[in-house]
């Protein structure tokens, strides 16, 4: 035995050392890899120069004065010449040439900083100007464009005599446009941008609003390459010298595997039990007389511990872990727990990895599943982790099923079909119609497992082709005796459509509008604040939710948001989350089809079918899925209602009431 482990340990030492002469090799290999070229930055700037002559003979300026840039106003008693040179410059262009076509427009205004601009007028035509710069010639000067400021002034005032108006500050503008095409540093550029130069008309002057050094407007016509990552470069030398890395490789292997054959009696649970060996004390436990209760985790079991103020008793004969709390006994059987576990149901995982449930929740239902022999849905329901909903569009994703809300006092008043299958046969059946699509197919919501078989049934039943659809079993349950009993109870709902009187954003203040803004740019929804700008809470509302509570459980455990509602929330927000930086800079949206797929209302397949629909038939994607069938009118128009606030407050701009945010 000495000498099998002297073998082990001569054996990792050879590989330890083959492992780093060879790492050494590749080191040295890779350090002396000549690095990419990097592309540099070609840059424009639009500017302007301006000269003012004086053409009167004053005592302070003799005509012919050309006057100081830096005066805070020029008075048209000097009648005062008013010449803008414009001007380009590029920057970074070491081969190529940039063909630039510069245009010229001088409008006449009246603006307020505060208030924007009040009114325009477009002055005389000016033509424009082509150049070329190159390496060699990286600056242009235009010709002088006079503007004759007296004689505006006086045109701004008659305009203002005529519309009976003296709102704004009248400005003259010259609006420089440059479109430029070429070729940059081996880069092709099609690049527009545009300069202003701006001037403030008073009664008896006018003055420059910005100075020329600080009016600039500049333009990337070439984006310098980023150096490339370690990762990009290990890549690279990895298509290269991908056999040297080879042999690191397999010497980094034979050295785990050489590590683990002289250890491997280490097992995951003896490592579970020197993770937590501080909570544990070995000893024995009397079982009988006490109500057992299994966890499937040591890890539970020691915060259950810690919890009671308890320790964690190992019984090393029976290889249990135990803690005792007066008639409770609660258990974790290492071996017991890693078949469970193993065999985890695909639900499970699924609920999981939509974060509907967390592990400590999945474990639980999973016990409490073994001990009343439910189903693990059902258990996990009864145990109020997840809701009906949750449950059974989870269970349609899983299938590749579509699933839709039914209300059943709108459901329940297509009678049309009772023609064809009575109540009494549907109850037995769990199923519900909805109606007909437009292709003739009748759509139906099913309370159980869609299958082949109970599709061929039913086209037998209706002699048509059907689509299946699933929903909730009590919601087929319900519907059915609403109909049975015939009531007619009228359906109000809590939504009434989109119809917004306040704004969205108006619900909100700066300082929210501002922090939910932001928490978008970052990837995250601000649930609170989302639905406060809905109106369909109250602010005064949420007094009671008390310090450290969740105000959205809060909201549903108390009647105030429906779990429909907060399930679409938490599908918009997934979506939220996979954006990519740049799509939340151009503060993208979802569609509406796309949040109800990732709400488990809609499969993959039906999305696209929605978005290439909507496009050929031109109507918005809310028409063509109630057309269709394929969501209930109150799905709709919870979801339009999420969609509307949100785009809402991304843009701060008033929402029409009618507005489809898919449009």
């Amino acid at each position: 035995m000495k000498n099998k482990r002297l073998r082990s340990k001569i054996l990792s030492l050879l590989m330890l050392m083959a492992l780093g002469l060879s790492g050494g090799w590749t080191y040295i290999t890779y350090s002396r890899m000549p690095p990419l070229p990097v592309t540099r930055a070609v840059t424009l700037e639009a500017g302007a120069d301006f000269q003012v002559t004086a053409q009167e003979n004053l005592l302070v300026y003799p005509r012919g004065t050309v006057l100081p840039k830096d005066l805070a106003a020029y008075f048209y008693a000097a009648d005062p010449q008013l010449v803008v040179f414009p001007s380009v410059d590029v920057s970074g262009l070491e081969s190529g040439e940039l063909s630039v076509d510069l245009d010229f427009k001088v409008r006449l205004l009246a603006a307020d900083d505060r208030l924007g601009t009040y009114w325009t007028y477009d002055l005389e035509a000016i033509p424009g100007e082509s150049f070329v710069l190159t390496p060699q010639k990286t600056t242009f000067t235009a010709r002088g464009i006079s503007l004759d400021a007296p004689g505006y002034y006086d045109l701004g005032v008659s305009i203002r005599e005529e519309i009976d108006s003296n709102a704004g500050n009248l400005q003259l503008e010259l609006l420089s446009t440059l479109q430029v095409t070429g070729t940059a540093n081996g880069e092709k550029v099609v690049r527009q941008t545009r300069h202003t130069f701006d001037v403030m008309l008073q009664n008896t002057y006018f003055a420059i609003a910005v100075p020329p050094g600080d009016n600039v407007a500049q333009m990337t016509a070439v984006a310098a390459s980023v150096p490339p990552t370690l990762r990009e470069n290990f890549l690279r030398f990895a298509g290269i010298h991908y056999l040297l890395l080879a042999l690191d490789g397999i010497l980094l292997l034979g050295l785990v595997l050489s590590l683990v054959l002289r250890d491997r009696s280490a097992s995951r649970a003896e490592a579970e039990h020197r993770r937590f060996k501080e909570w544990i004390t070995e000893g024995t436990v009397e079982v009988r007389d006490k109500t057992p209760i299994r966890i499937l985790t040591l890890e539970g079991l020691v915060d259950l511990a810690i919890d009671l103020d308890k320790r964690v008793i190992y019984d090393d004969q029976v290889k249990k872990y135990y803690v005792l709390e007066e008639d409770l006994l609660y258990s974790h059987d290492p071996r017991e727990a890693r078949g469970i576990l193993d065999k985890k149901p695909q639900l499970g995982k699924l609920l999981l990895e939509r974060g509907h449930i967390r592990q400590e929740q999945l474990e639980t239902g999973l016990y409490y599943q073994q001990r009343i022999g439910s189903r693990l849905g059902e258990s996990l329901i009864a145990l109020g982790f997840i809701n009906e909903t949750t449950l059974h569009s989870t269970l349609a994703a899983q299938n590749q099923v579509n699933y839709v809300e039914v209300d059943p006092k709108i459901a329940g008043k297509d009678r049309s079909w009772l023609e064809k299958l009575d109540i009494k046969r549907a109850r037995a059946l769990n199923v519900l119609p909805l109606g007909k699509r437009p292709d003739g197919q009748w759509v139906i919501a099913s309370g159980k497992p869609v299958t082949e078989e109970l599709k061929k049934a039913l086209e037998e039943i209706f002699e048509s082709r059907v689509f299946l659809v699933a929903t909730r079993p009590s919601a087929v349950f319900a519907t059915l005796e609403y109909m049975g009993e015939e009531a007619r109870q009228q359906w109000g709902g809590d939504l009434k459509g989109t119809g917004l009187t306040i704004q969205p954003y108006e619900r909100l203040t700066q300082e929210e509008n501002t922090a939910f803004t932001n928490a978008y740019y970052r990837g995250t929804l601000v649930r609170e604040l989302l639905l406060k700008a809905t109106g369909k809470v109250d602010p005064t509302a949420l007094a009671p939710v008390s310090k450290g509570e969740s105000v959205m459980d809060w909201l549903v455990d108390n009647d105030f948001v429906d779990l429909e509602f907060f399930n679409l929330m938490q599908g918009l927000e997934r979506l939220i989350g996979r954006m990519d930086w740049d799509q939340r800079q151009e503060k993208m949206v979802p569609s509406m089809a796309e949040v109800l797929h990732e709400s488990d209302y809609l499969t993959r397949d039906v999305v696209q079918w929605v978005a290439h629909e909507s496009q050929l038939q031109k109507i918005s994607e809310k028409d063509l899925l109630k057309n269709n069938l394929l969501a209930s009118p109150t799905t709709l128009e919870k979801t339009q209602l999420l969609l509307t606030t949100h785009r809402s407050l991304l843009s701060l701009n008033p929402v029409e009431p009618d507005r489809d945010p898919l449009k």
